[in-house]
């Protein structure tokens, strides 16, 4: 498998996203991820390649033989320089547990992204409070230098920098013929216009391929039309939608290096309870269960699934995970959930505490 490319999401102020989550009340217009899983990355590239070219199922096995790999969403920051963009990565689950600092635990575990360079330096939990790093709306943490190297404007209120935040709407169904009854909620996430800091957000996911050249140019077309095509649900009424994507080359070193374990950047599926069994410290979530509303499947529902969360501690780097048919009893169409591990290295820091 060659190096890992960063596929970045160019994202307008502003702009919206609908990453429906499982409600177990069928009401999942109501809730909304912060951010794109792998399985959701993983149809918007199936079905752009099934609009534009024939023989989407061998497309598809390359996803299976692991010819084509990719993590999960995430954040990054660019500066109005022409600078290096300040990567987030999701934080490894882990980190919840570690550390002595008791008094804080509840804000450190609301971190759930950290910086590239927190990463490879294996910064301590005890540390996560310390005025070595920013905490960026609770949720993302980084060092302040980090901030200042791509441009952040100084003498800003850094208590009031938001990358994102969850809007809830109420709508009604004006497709149907009776309005009675239909009014519902809708959640969005919107990405905050930064101007003021000098900084703009986008997401990005990472990408490892190990394809020939025809291949390659097809995946390359199909990356190319991501930003029309979009990401998420409600599409039609302008979620999803992205200004451009461009690429760059992802280099992830940590100074120490783990010899034991990795770190998930995708949703896993494990195959067998063998592959379960190399999962050591992770949170689970449940994906599936959407109600069908194309004519032919109008009705049925896609079987639901419990899946791994990015931030798994996994032992070694061999293949991980499966991508299982979710698909309706009696529906003529197959659904899959992309469920293969993006396996990346993580510090000796983040695992040395761990027994399993």
């Amino acid at each position: 498998m060659g190096s890992i490319t960063s596929i970045i999401l160019e994202c307008k102020p502003t702009a919206q996203y609908h990453f429906g989550e499982y409600s177990i009340d069928d009401t999942r217009l109501s809730h909304t991820s912060v951010y794109p899983f792998s399985d959701t990355i993983f149809s918007a590239i199936v079905n752009i390649y099934n609009d534009h070219f024939q023989n989407t199922n061998q497309f598809v096995k390359l996803f299976h033989e692991n010819k084509i790999q990719i993590s999960s969403g995430s954040y990054l920051l660019k500066g109005k320089r022409d600078t290096s963009n300040l990567y987030f990565l999701h934080k490894p689950i882990i980190q919840n547990v570690q550390g002595n600092d008791r008094l804080n635990f509840k804000k450190q575990k609301k971190i759930s992204f950290v910086s590239k360079r927190i990463w490879e330096e294996g910064f301590n939990s005890d540390d996560f409070l310390s005025d070595k790093v920013v905490i960026i709306d609770n949720k993302f943490i980084c060092y302040k230098n980090e901030l200042s190297a791509i441009g952040l404007i100084e003498k800003s209120n850094l208590d009031s920098l938001q990358l994102s935040s969850v809007g809830i709407t109420q709508r009604n169904h004006v497709s149907k013929a009776v309005q009675e009854g239909t009014l519902y909620s809708l959640a969005n996430l919107q990405i905050q216009d930064l101007e003021q800091f000098g900084l703009s957000v986008h997401f990005y996911f990472l990408l490892k391929h190990d394809l020939p050249e025809e291949w390659k140019t097809k995946l390359d077309l199909v990356l190319s039309l991501l930003p029309e095509f979009g990401l998420g649900g409600e599409r039609s009424t302008g979620c999803g939608k992205f200004w451009g994507v461009s690429t760059e080359e992802f280099k992830l070193n940590p100074l120490k290096p783990s010899a034991t374990f990795m770190c998930s950047a995708s949703l896993i599926s494990p195959y067998n309870l063998e592959e379960l069994n190399r999962v050591n410290y992770y949170s689970t979530l449940i994906r599936g269960g959407r109600r069908l509303g194309s004519d032919e499947n109008a009705g049925y529902k896609l079987q639901q699934i419990r899946m791994i969360k990015e931030g798994a501690l996994v032992k070694n780097d061999l293949p991980i995970g499966h991508n299982p048919s979710i698909k309706p009893q009696g529906s003529l169409e197959e659904y899959l959930r992309y469920g293969k591990g993006f396996l990346l290295p993580i510090h000796e820091n983040w695992t040395k505490q761990w027994q399993g």
